[in-house]
């Protein structure tokens, strides 16, 4: 062969092997596009979606499309943290049924495309905005009418029965200054009710996108309710009145006339009310504010659903608090993944729960911003509402119907117990043990109303005075015991010696309860650990331990806490005479159940009646335990995860939204080695002790039998 041809045929192979790479590649490239997988390596899976997020998106496979909306200007952004937000959108996108939109209002085709989406927006909701228009139309004139008759009819009325009132008797002069009053405020009421007429109807020509319409409706639904009220008051004055000894034959008919003319004009206010009372709760109206400012995170669920706003700040900066109080940035792909899932759950899911914190005090504790801080934004963020019962101070729960006018969305009551060894701290405030039996009270009642109850205690001092726990009393009829006289110590040998460790920190059970699942692998700590038995009784319970504080030797159940309780935690090293076990009054009758899900026998294993949630343990969710940050290899992240994650998967528990509990995104922030178990030990020490030897055997026979 002459070398031209060989060179001929050698171009020639070189050609049919690039035209068969190319059609190889362009083939696994159209496969890859249409079946692909993803595989995280990484040891926060921070390529992958959380177990919650995808339960989540499993749950909007049933019912539509949902829509995730960030419009940002880029400029203003991080680089980094754009990137990670985009990161999570793609993850969001590869698992199907979420549609992603990012858009660059910084530019002009991303305004462009925003005012595209607003207007979607609006109209999609164009039938529920006529409505309210349509109402606040009828209100304002309502307000407006009722106005005039109040200034111009009744007033004047008012002063012409003053008139009626003869004599210069004390009564009779009170009374006249009472008409004469009451005629002044109903001039100053006509006239505050017609300026707030004026100002609904004049919102409805608004030229926004979006008119404020809840304003309008929340400050003449104020107008409108103080009005009626003020009339309904001067009806029981003209009532009183009309019955007094004061009344003459010219007296009587006129309180009654006015009497029926003011309790008409109260009914067309009421009536006028609550029609706005009655309109739907608007997404529209309530992202209104965000829309306006064109850079928004949205999360648009199918029709028929709602829709959820993010903030951008949290978004793209989500701030933590450390515990020195100085503010730090958290992990942007984590914070970006639950406020992604936490809107597309609420959007799908509108009865979600009510938490209403249950306590002993006669004022309010969640006013204490730096207390419970972390729980109440990780629980608004998943639409779930937060609300206290003062049940030093009131009786019965509160009202629920301003957060829940339809009475659909399920309530979960959170306890935070007292310390029972403390006195009242000014007059009028109840002492330690007088704010353990309010609470026990308030406990009793919602066991006998079987609602969700999440039991959370203190150690106690009553029973060293042969009285019961009343916090924890009620539970002994469905056979549990909280030892609230005993809480678990730990001494352990330190650089000064001996130190008291009142932290337990536990992993928890493993086990397919919905709530272990949640918290599985996650560092636990609770302070102030108190065992809980389940002692049997009239009710059976299906109990499941959720945290068990091993019987390791330093760990015992002390008596004599009271002195390390009361003693400052900076404090404890100075102790003269601190805990310590003693053999004839203490216990190491350990392990020791500190945190327990039970549910009674006699309800259906599927229903929410009658579960109870007990953990050994009262400031176990508050901020310096529950979201006490530490920085680990660069990551911001929660020093126990686990409690948070207990919290909330506790609450969906006791609602009875198991199919919503799984671990959140941020519970992987920081990379975790989970506990082996016996089993897969003994497998990997047979492995290394027995198979590398055998192995290195195997590999010699294949090797002398394939050189022969």
């Amino acid at each position: 062969m002459s070398s031209a041809r060989r060179r001929l045929v050698g171009a020639g192979m070189a050609a049919i092997l690039l035209a068969l790479a190319l059609g190889a590649a362009g083939l696994l490239t159209a496969v890859g596009d249409r079946f692909h997988a993803r595989f995280d390596v990484t040891t926060t899976g921070e390529q992958r979606l959380a177990p919650r997020t995808l339960g989540v998106l499993e749950r909007a496979s049933g019912v539509g499309e949902v829509e995730l909306v960030v419009a940002v200007d880029a400029a203003r952004v991080d680089r980094w943290a754009r990137q990670s937000v985009r990161d999570v959108l793609d993850l969001f996108a590869h698992a199907g049924r979420v549609r992603v939109t990012e858009i660059d209002v910084g530019s002009a085709a991303g305004q462009e495309t925003y005012s595209a989406l607003a207007a979607r927006l609006v109209e999609r909701d164009r039938a529920g905005l006529d409505a309210h228009g349509t109402a606040i139309r009828g209100a304002a004139d309502e307000a407006s009418t009722v106005a005039q008759a109040m200034e111009m009819q009744l007033s004047p009325r008012l002063l012409a029965l003053r008139d009626l009132l003869r004599g210069s008797d004390a009564s009779t002069v009170a009374a006249r200054e009472g008409l004469e009053q009451w005629a002044a405020l109903a001039r100053v009421g006509s006239r505050q009710l017609a300026e707030a007429g004026r100002r609904g109807a004049g919102v409805l020509d608004d030229p926004a996108l979006v008119p404020p319409l809840a304003d309008a409706e929340s400050q003449l639904r104020s107008a409108l309710t103080q009005r009626a009220g003020e009339l309904e008051s001067l009806r029981s004055e003209l009532q009183a009145l009309a019955g007094s000894k004061l009344t003459t034959a010219q007296v009587r008919p006129a309180c009654e006339s006015l009497d029926r003319d003011a309790g008409a004009l109260r009914d067309r206010l009421a009536r006028a009310e609550d029609g706005l009372a009655r309109l739907p709760r608007l997404d529209i109206l309530r992202i209104a504010g965000a829309l306006a400012s064109s850079e928004v995170g949205l999360v648009i669920g199918p029709v028929g659903t709602g829709i959820a706003g993010i903030d951008i700040r949290a978004l793209y900066e989500p701030r933590i608090a450390a515990p020195d109080g100085t503010l730090m940035v958290g992990d942007v792909r984590a914070a970006a993944e639950e406020l992604f899932a936490a809107g597309i759950s609420t959007v799908l899911d509108p009865a979600r729960p009510i938490v209403v914190l249950t306590h002993g005090e006669r004022s309010s504790v969640l006013e204490n911003a730096g207390f419970f801080a972390g729980i109440r934004e990780r629980l608004s963020q998943r639409g779930i509402d937060l609300t206290e019962w003062i049940a030093g101070r009131d009786e019965g729960p509160p009202d629920l119907h301003a957060i829940d006018p339809d009475g659909v969305r399920p309530v979960v009551y959170v306890t935070l117990s007292p310390d029972s060894s403390a006195s009242a701290r000014a007059e009028g405030d109840l002492a330690g043990p007088e704010r353990a039996q309010a609470l026990g009270r308030a406990v009793a009642r919602i066991l006998e109303h079987r609602d969700g109850l999440l039991l959370d205690v203190n150690p106690s001092v009553l029973p060293a005075y042969g009285e019961d726990d009343p916090v924890v009393s009620p539970l002994a009829a469905l056979g549990i015991r909280i030892r609230t006289d005993a809480p678990l110590l730990r001494g352990l040998a330190g650089l000064n010696g001996r130190e008291l460790e009142t932290d337990l920190h536990l992993l928890p059970e493993r086990g397919e309860q919905p709530v272990l699942t949640a918290i599985r692998n996650l560092p636990t700590v609770l302070p102030w650990a108190t065992p809980i038995e389940v002692t049997g009784g009239p009710s059976a319970l299906r109990a499941t331990p959720l945290l068990i504080a091993p019987n390791d030797g330093p760990t015992w159940a002390e008596k004599q806490w009271l002195g390390l309780w009361q003693t400052p935690r900076a404090q404890r090293g100075n102790m003269a005479e601190p805990p310590k076990y003693d053999d004839g009054i203490d216990g190491r009758d350990g392990p020791w159940t500190v945190a327990l899900a039970a549910e009674r026998a006699d309800a259906p294993p599927d229903s929410r009646m009658g579960r109870i949630l007990i953990v050994g343990s009262n400031s176990w969710f508050a901020d310096p335990v529950a979201f006490n940050y530490q920085s680990t290899d660069g990551r911001v992240a929660l020093a126990a995860p686990g409690n948070s994650e207990l919290f909330e998967a506790g609450v969906l528990w006791l609602a009875g939204q198991d199919e919503l509990i799984a671990q959140s995104a941020g519970a992987r922030a920081t990379p975790l080695v989970g506990p082996i178990d016996a089993g897969r030990l003994r497998l990997i020490r047979w492995g290394l002790v027995a198979g590398l030897p055998m192995l290195t055997l195997l590999a010699g026979v294949v090797w002398r039998v394939v050189r022969g």
